[in-house]
């Protein structure tokens, strides 16, 4: 395993697709972790990925970035006693479910996000909150199907993160600063994904994002290249929508 923090390497390996994600592997019928993870495009290379990452896409296009931004910004209003933490988990399911006209579970999502990368083992309450999710996306157990809880698992722990750490900047700051310079600043100093990996061959290449944000002042969390997160203008307006909230208690 290598770690590469330098910025210009960072980038270069981000934007060459001949460095790939490690795969999953193969699913079985049984709709669990495995099979989740089997039919996203997040563990997925090549031909197979640009098709299911058009899934994805496809449903964010749907889906106004400003209506998030207002939905979250009228629930956390709402919520004006829950705890930080419980808004920063909740809110962003909440809103994605009701934008794609769907109802899951919060607490689904975050049994699956808790074991959906492959390094990691999945456990009986994963598999069985999988399987909630997808049939709570509707339709057939399908690539459609999966695209949907991709959504949902792989927003919650980064923009949950994102929540959290601008609301402890805002709650600090005097006066309470606009949501999206703080959102600005908190991406570039605290990313909620701070490393991601690629495979040079056999060899596993971990990319240090937090630092190439630190010695270029540039955003790195968010990837780049054909992998860059189609949801990154999504995940700032349900973020900002929350703080906006935030602020005004």
């Amino acid at each position: 395993m290598v770690t590469i923090g330098r910025p210009d390497q960072v980038r270069a390996v981000l934007e060459d697709p001949g460095f790939i994600v490690p795969p999953a592997q193969a699913g079985g019928e049984n709709v669990d972790v495995g099979w989740v993870r089997a039919r996203v495009s997040r563990f997925a290379n090549g031909e197979e990925h640009r098709q299911r990452r058009a899934l994805v896409t496809e449903l964010l296009a749907g889906v106004p970035a400003r209506a998030l931004r207002d939905d979250a910004f009228d629930r956390t209003r709402r919520r004006a006693s829950d705890v930080i933490f419980d808004l920063a988990r909740t809110v962003p399911t909440d809103v994605l479910a009701a934008a794609l006209g769907v109802e899951v579970s919060a607490a689904d999502v975050g049994a699956v996000a808790r074991v959906y990368h492959p390094h990691v083992e999945a456990d009986r309450a994963g598999d069985e909150a999988a399987a909630r999710l997808v049939e709570a996306c509707g339709g057939p157990a399908d690539e459609r199907a999966a695209a949907r809880v991709a959504l949902f698992v792989q927003a919650r722990d980064a923009t949950a993160s994102l929540i959290e750490n601008a609301a402890g900047v805002m709650l600090r700051t005097s006066p309470r600063p606009d949501p999206a310079a703080v959102i600005d600043r908190v991406l570039l100093d605290e990313p909620p994904v701070r490393a991601t990996r690629r495979l040079d061959g056999t060899a596993v290449l971990v990319l240090d994002l937090a630092r190439a944000q630190r010695e270029s002042g540039q955003l790195f969390t968010f990837g780049a290249g054909h992998r860059a997160c189609p949801g990154q203008p999504h995940a700032r307006a349900i973020a900002h929508g929350v703080l906006d909230a935030l602020r005004q208690r």
